[in-house]
């Protein structure tokens, strides 16, 4: 297993945690997303979380990760949904109409004024993540200086062009049964048509990063990349 990060710190952290595990099967490298091309090798499997939407095109990038996954290989991506980060998106044109730096004085006085707005308002949905009451992590959510976001009609598209069978999505118990509940003819559950159709009564129940599984067709073989 390879193990790449754009930063030094968080390999050489998960490295040490691996020891610690008594782990000694996985390789940890600094690479960017858009080089791996270059490290001649493919994989079985291919993880990505929280890396494709840092891109200016992370179809790109997912284009990208493509040509190094084996034929019949498999991929588990991460992807942010514009339409439910609607939120967060609103919140972050108040950040740049009000002039608000990514810096920790600004930061708490961005969230004070948030949470003094009423709960009709746009961004007041932003205040209900975890990661809003943490500096470090509302700088994540929030002052993210790039995020590239998609829809379903676009993952579909992708999907088809690229001859990708999609297999699925990572959703909690209560969603999953939404679904069945309204397209009880679908037992798969992997009609993003519908889903598509589903989102917007059901946008505040679906995670803002949707986790899915896709297949390249053709038979399968090989190792395994995470990127995080």
């Amino acid at each position: 297993m390879l193990a790449v990060d754009l930063s030094l710190t968080s390999p050489c952290y998960a490295k040490r945690k691996t020891r610690e595990l008594g782990l000694n099967n996985v390789e940890y490298a600094q690479a960017d997303i858009l080089q791996l091309s270059s490290i001649g090798r493919v994989f079985n499997l291919i993880e990505a979380s929280g890396s494709l939407q840092c891109l200016a095109d992370q179809l790109a990038g997912w284009r990208l990760l493509l040509s190094i996954l084996r034929p019949g290989g498999f991929m588990r991506l991460g992807l942010y949904s514009r339409k439910a980060r609607q939120d967060i998106n609103d919140a972050r044109k108040f950040i740049a109409q009000r002039g608000y730096r990514p810096c920790a004085e600004d930061i708490r006085r961005f969230r004070q004024e948030l949470i003094g707005f009423g709960d009709d308002t746009s961004t007041r949905p932003a205040t209900e993540s975890e990661d809003f009451f943490s500096t470090s992590a509302c700088r994540d959510l929030l002052f993210h200086v790039q995020e590239d976001q998609l829809t379903l009609p676009e993952i579909k598209a992708f999907l088809s062009q690229n001859r990708l069978e999609f297999l699925g999505f990572e959703l909690p118990g209560h969603v999953l049964q939404h679904f069945r509940q309204r397209f009880p003819f679908d037992r798969t559950m992997i009609d993003l048509d519908l889903w598509h159709i589903l989102r917007p009564r059901i946008r505040l129940f679906l995670p803002a990063c949707m986790t899915s599984g896709s297949r390249r067709h053709h038979s399968f073989n090989g190792q395994r990349i995470g990127i995080s």
